[in-house]
């Protein structure tokens, strides 16, 4: 007599999604004003600090209006900026899904 495999099915996730952020203003990533904005709602009107020290080490970007506002068609869009400083996209996603500020 030979035994039948197992049927599974595959479980289905309950963990909610990660925190929605809004899209950069920058193409080059978060202004410092969008990642105030975003520390601040997240995470609490003092975490700031803590962010800028997890930001020690990671690589920020400078916008300094030289980068096309569509990099698809940089021959006919106006300039991004200058925004100054900018935080990548995916450290500022990374900061707050880490919980780094909750401490």
């Amino acid at each position: 007599m030979s035994e039948s495999p197992e049927t599974t099915t595959p479980e289905t996730s309950t963990a909610p999604a990660g925190p929605v952020l809004p899209d950069p203003i920058c193409v080059l990533g978060y202004t410092s004003g969008q990642v105030e904005q975003i520390v601040t709602e997240q995470l609490g009107p003092d975490k700031m600090h803590l962010f800028q020290d997890w930001m020690r080490g990671q690589t920020g970007g400078f916008c300094d209006g030289s980068v096309p506002s569509d990099p698809d068609a940089p021959e006919t869009s106006p300039p991004c900026g200058p925004h100054g400083v900018v935080t990548y996209e995916p450290d500022m996603r990374r900061f707050v899904e880490s919980g780094a500020g909750r401490g």
